[in-house]
């Protein structure tokens, strides 16, 4: 690879990162095209040498918040399989760590209530983003019938109580949140 190209691909990266962070933080809104090239350390003119548009930009950098998402829930529980694996990945969503660092997880939470806003592209790819999330749960689970709906109820259950936990002032309060989201996840995997 040429210096040049290997030097492209170093930007593109940057970019992604800080609209990773800046979509984690800000919103879509929030996210403008130069307050993420700001971000990643580069100029507004040189945006268009790696996206077509400010959507393009939030879809690969959804794919990549999401990816390291699971990446981070997963770890550790590569062979893991059944009750305890999802329970635990369960926990790592639904724990402080996740709630009080937006900046390096889950998009879904923050980019849900504006997503009825945007365009079908994007709301495709945060569908997508549920659906990969529902088969990372669902592959751990035993395989039945009603395995696929368990799984994306769980991503339900763990979204909503994010985002629940993350909108209160009250930390207390926010932390119960979180535990009641688990013990309801620990009930729906009863065995």
């Amino acid at each position: 690879m040429s210096r040049r190209a290997q030097q492209k691909q170093e930007s593109h990266a940057r970019i992604v990162d800080a609209a990773a962070t800046r979509l984690a933080t800000n919103g879509i809104s929030g996210a403008s095209v130069d307050a993420v090239m700001a971000d990643a350390g580069l100029t507004h003119g040189g945006f268009y040498a790696h996206f077509a548009n400010k959507q393009a930009m939030v879809e690969e950098a959804l794919g990549h918040a999401q990816k390291r998402l699971v990446d981070q829930l997963a770890k550790g529980l590569e062979d893991g399989q059944g009750r305890e694996a999802v329970l635990q990945m369960l926990a790592r969503y639904l724990g402080r760590p996740h709630r009080d660092r937006p900046e390096e997880g889950c998009l879904i939470p923050v980019l849900m209530g504006e997503a009825v806003h945007q365009s079908d592209e994007i709301r495709e790819s945060l569908e997508g983003e549920i659906q990969r999330l529902a088969e990372v749960f669902g592959e751990r689970l035993e395989d039945k019938p009603e395995r696929d709906d368990i799984a994306l109820g769980l991503v339900a259950l763990a979204v909503g109580g994010l985002a629940l936990s993350r909108a209160v002032a009250d930390e207390a309060f926010s932390d119960r949140v979180l535990r009641a989201a688990r013990v309801i996840g620990h009930a729906a995997l009863k065995e």
